[in-house]
């Protein structure tokens, strides 16, 4: 076979509409040769072009990429029904936003108790590693714009519905795109309820929009949260400006 004429699996989806199942089923067994860029790599499976061309003139062939694509069309169709019912559910939670109101005092106590107990529950490993916050031992010696964050993350997490609607739709398609259209809308909410703390969820609205497409990637929670018993969901700081 001429070399100029062997393409591969990826080039015969993509350039000729094939799915890897016409391939397994109506191909011979690919020619295998060392990839040419990475040495260690699995070999690159080939098939010749004009063998491809031919099959695909045939009546057999075309009956089954007709149904593959009508196939496609119907999966197609029910991931935007689904993206769709996303979009409704994100929106009925974002008009039923409501957050309790607690005097400041009271706010500032109880955020500052569940970061304590934060700390002596999980006195800190995350993957392996050792989050060596400056206020792990007392909490309560923290700097106003620290016990900030912390507020306005207790508000979101203790106040609002926020982690039980995160919670329903977990796993669903369309959920991980949802996820900074919830947060922005509850921590405008926040700002709205408690005025005082404006300016952090400023901070944190800015800093879910810059993380939004890593966090899309991210197969844990994007809010790197964990359930602490008698205190609610506090947050894991991989960063630590940045929840």
């Amino acid at each position: 076979m001429n070399d100029n004429k062997m393409i591969t699996q990826s080039r015969i989806i993509e350039e000729y509409g094939w799915t890897k199942s016409l391939i397994s089923k109506f191909l011979p067994d690919p020619v295998l040769k060392a990839n040419p860029h990475y040495r260690k790599a699995a070999p690159m499976r080939l098939w010749d072009e004009d063998t491809v061309k031919q099959v695909m003139t045939t009546s057999e062939f075309q009956d089954a990429m007709e149904k593959a694509n009508k196939r496609k069309k119907s999966a197609s169709k029910a991931v935007e029904t689904k993206y769709s019912n996303m979009n409704h559910s994100v929106q009925l939670f974002i008009d039923s936003i409501t957050i309790k109101v607690l005097s400041d005092e009271e706010l500032k106590t109880k955020a500052l108790k569940a970061k304590q107990e934060w700390y002596q529950c999980h006195p800190c490993s995350l993957n392996g590693d050792w989050i060596d916050e400056p206020y792990m031992k007392n909490a309560y010696t923290a700097d106003e714009e620290t016990i900030n964050r912390w507020i306005v993350n207790y508000i979101r997490h203790n106040l609002v519905s926020y982690d039980n609607f995160l919670g329903s739709i977990d796993g669903k398609v369309g959920s991980v795109e949802a996820y900074p259209e919830v947060k922005i809308a509850v921590l405008e909410k926040i700002a709205n309820t408690y005025p005082k703390y404006k300016d952090e969820c400023e901070r944190q609205i800015f800093f879910v929009d810059f993380n939004a497409d890593s966090h899309q990637n991210c197969k844990m929670h994007p809010d790197r949260t964990v359930y602490i018993p008698d205190s609610g969901f506090c947050s894991l700081h991989l960063h630590h400006h940045s929840s």
